[in-house]
């Protein structure tokens, strides 16, 4: 947007339009285009023309200024003034609209309010059918209940009077078809109350839906003419602005040829003067006589210098002819001399002219400049006296706030937490039903197995899933029913380095500015929750790259010792600053507590961005359903708060029950199916993947999963998934890899209830093949 055009520039020149009327007929400074201006302003007469509903319309032009030079620039001045004050009337009327739509809105929101009060007026009257449907059914139920009693009664009777059985019989039936009789008729009675009321009802809904409509079309109006008369303002301000412009240009080219006039004026005066000067020293030179005088004794002189050349001898008179001439000549030169002096002394005053206003202003700027230094002295000494301050103020405080107040908060150690876990398989089924009864989610409890798997065998795990699915709400309900710890990090889509997670030192204030990420694993080291396990969710991890932002945590993840003293962690800062918090190792570490998992949740969409395989490696990746199965579940108590040392006995006991399980996985991937795929993909199963599955396998087993439920997993996201997206693969050699893999599949125990395949992997591939469309 050019410089004057937006909408603020606009306001500030519609408001000088109408309260700025003194200055309409001022004249523009500077030279003007005729031709220009007789090009533009018949448009622009013709646009204001329109605007003000036409050309008897426009007001009466006003009188052009008294000092105008030109007739042409007077009569165009007076078009120029006609278009402004046509402008004007526009804008008003605009203005009057603009007012008009505002009453109009008004009426809409009133006629809206009449009719939320007739749809609640309809929906107490619907309250009160239904009460009246519920008193008719209570009457109902008492008759049937009279009836009863009074068969009852008859039956009686008829057993104390054997005799009259047939007409006690007779009377039961009679009495019976009677009240039969009286219920159907109050039921048709208030049936038709009903249906009348009912049909109202339909009649008034119909005629709010038809109110609904003509509000609706009369918005639709409204808005169509609002923005009209939007559009129509705005051109004829971008075409007065435009006219309004080139006015100015050529007001700024006249400006500079009077400037240059001005410049040219100067100089014939300075010539002038220099002329009258030296006219002065010539007639000082004559002795004050003015040139005529002059020139009257120079034309005597001359008739009597004929006259005595023919009296005095030749020789006399050349003699005073050359004395004459030599004279002349030196007055000459002498006059040239002094007209040179003259010129150079000129110079030289207006040289010492302009210097002595240049000190001038150079002594102004200095006292101005030297008050500022003052200024600015005592200012410095004020922030010097003030930083001092914060200085002795801070040095008392702990650069960690947050993180000293925690060691306060989370000084006492826990003693109420239960060290042995349940049997796996009956804890992931109980879980499910704890999560669904807590929080209402359903996961499947494969899908709760191989979480659980994950926790045992890596630190970080990776959330998968179409947007809504509860991915972020899995971790949070898990720590809920184990009655532990989970802190969620929005991930920013500015992440770039790893002080945008962990935060960052400001040395001037002495203080850290602690991230969320930051204070939970803080947390999770007080001795209050270290023997707990402790999830930090990391959500929407691929809104930026985490292998930039969480490329130090990753790096210590590699690096964290096996034992509980394990010093390795995050550094926060480069030097101790006192006083630090407790939990901090050297004063500027932040330890990685082995009791804490990473969970990081991903959506795939234009706003994130693809996970590298540095990280996918290091990573348990689950994709959860999109759309996830209802059960019904069972009503059960909730976990007592279990230890972080009685998952590690659990995973630990699963791992040593389970070993062989894990052995067939590895054989799986790492037989003939691992042979294809280095050959035809250039792919394998790394170190650390080996490394995982021997923790991944045991637990899935031992939690009622199966061998091949862990071996889908594990192939489809441990080995297929490097497939993904990987053009230089050809789709007919994924294609063939697909239909093999039951082949393969075969070489994997089968339990009770095994699919065939895997279902995971092979669905995997077919995604791929969708997307390359070849499905």
């Amino acid at each position: 947007m050019g410089k004057g055009r937006g909408p603020k520039a606009q306001a500030q020149r519609a408001g000088t339009a109408a309260g700025g009327r003194a200055n309409t007929t001022r004249r523009p400074a500077g030279p003007v285009n005729r031709r220009e201006l007789a090009e533009a302003l018949p448009e622009a007469t013709a646009e204001a023309a329109e605007a003000v509903g036409g050309a008897e319309n426009l007001p009466e032009p006003a009188e052009p200024p008294a000092d105008s030079d030109y007739l042409a620039v007077d009569r165009l001045w007076r078009q120029i003034d006609q278009v402004k004050r046509a402008y004007e009337a526009a804008t008003g009327r605009a203005e009057n609209a603009r007012h008009a739509l505002e009453e109009a809105e008004r009426d809409l929101e009133d006629a809206r309010d009449g009719i939320r009060a007739a749809e609640k007026a309809i929906g107490e009257r619907g309250r009160e059918l239904d009460e009246r449907e519920r008193d008719i059914a209570g009457r109902e139920e008492a008759g049937a209940a009279r009836t009863a009693r009074m068969t009852e009664e008859l039956r009686r009777r008829l057993a104390e009077c054997g005799e009259r059985e047939e007409h006690l019989a007779e009377l039961e039936l009679r009495a019976a078809r009677q009240d039969e009789e009286a219920r159907s008729k109050a039921g048709a009675a208030v049936r038709a109350a009903l249906a009348d009321a009912r049909a109202e009802l339909a009649r008034e809904g119909a005629r709010l839906d038809e109110k609904r409509g003509e509000l609706r079309a009369e918005e639709r109006r409204l808005k169509i003419e609002r923005e009209d008369l939007e559009d129509s303002r705005q051109l004829v301000e971008q075409r007065i602005e435009r006219s309004a412009e080139q006015l100015a240009e050529q007001d700024r080219l006249r400006l500079q040829a009077l400037q240059r006039r001005h410049d040219d004026m100067v100089a014939d005066y300075k010539l002038l003067e220099q002329r009258l000067a030296a006219h002065e020293r010539l007639r000082l030179a004559l002795g004050g006589r003015e040139p005529e005088h002059v020139v009257a004794d120079l034309q005597r002189l001359q008739e009597e210098n004929t006259t005595l050349r023919g009296h005095r001898p030749p020789a006399e008179i050349k003699a005073e002819l050359n004395r004459l001439r030599e004279a002349e000549q030196r007055w000459q030169e002498d006059h040239a001399f002094f007209m040179q002096e003259n010129s150079r002394l000129q110079r030289q005053l207006s040289a010492y002219q302009i210097t002595a206003m240049e000190l001038e202003r150079q002594e102004l700027v200095k006292q101005a400049l030297a008050a500022d230094v003052e200024a600015y002295k005592d200012e410095v000494v004020r922030l010097k006296e003030n930083a001092e301050g914060l200085r002795r103020s801070k040095e008392s405080e702990s650069p960690f706030p947050t993180c000293a107040e925690m060691d306060a908060r989370h000084a006492g150690e826990r003693d109420d937490l239960v060290e042995e876990l349940p049997p796996i398989d009956e804890f992931v089924h109980r879980l499910r039903h704890v999560i669904a009864q807590q929080e209402r989610l359903f996961y499947a409890e494969s899908d709760l197995r191989i979480f659980l798997a994950g926790l045992a065998a890596t630190r970080l795990h990776l959330l998968q899933g179409a947007s809504g699915i509860g991915k972020t709400q899995l971790p949070l309900a898990f720590a809920k029913a184990l009655q532990t710890h989970a802190e969620t990090v929005p991930v920013g889509a500015d992440w770039r380095t790893p002080q945008d997670l962990t935060g960052y030192y400001n040395a001037f204030e002495r203080r850290f500015y602690e991230s969320k990420f930051t204070k939970a694993l803080y947390r999770a080291n007080c001795p209050e929750h270290r023997s707990q396990p402790f999830l930090i969710v990391l959500d929407e991890m691929n809104l930026s790259h985490p292998e930039q932002y969480f490329s130090d945590v990753l790096h210590v993840l590699e690096l964290r010792p096996r034992t509980a003293g394990g010093q390795i962690g995050l550094d926060l800062m480069t030097a101790r600053v006192e006083p630090a918090p407790r939990g901090l190792v050297d004063g500027i570490r932040l330890p990685l507590p082995r009791n804490v998992w990473f969970i990081g949740t991903a959506n795939q969409d234009e706003t994130t961005v693809g996970f590298a395989e540095k990280t996918l490696d290091r990573s348990n990746v689950i994709e959860l359903p999109a759309q996830p199965e209802h059960f019904e579940y069972e009503r059960t108590e909730p976990f007592p708060p279990f230890s972080f040392r009685a998952l590690n006995r659990a995973f630990a006991a699963a791992r040593k029950r389970h070993e062989r399980s894990a052995h067939l996985v590895r054989a799986f991937l790492g037989g003939d199916l691992g042979d294809r795929l280095r050959r035809d993909f250039r792919i394998s199963t790394g170190p650390r993947s080996v490394k995982q599955l021997s923790w991944f396998v045991p637990v899935v087993v031992d939690a009622g999963g199966t061998v091949r439920e862990a071996a889908d997993h594990a192939l489809a996201m441990k080995v297929l998934r490097k497939v993904r997206g990987r053009y230089e693969f050809r789709s007919d050699t994924i294609r063939a890899l697909r239909d093999d893999l039951p082949k393969f599949w075969a070489e994997l125990p089968a339990a009770e209830g095994d699919p065939d395949r895997p279902i995971r992997a092979v669905e995997l591939l077919n995604d791929e093949l969708h997307h390359r469309g070849e499905a």
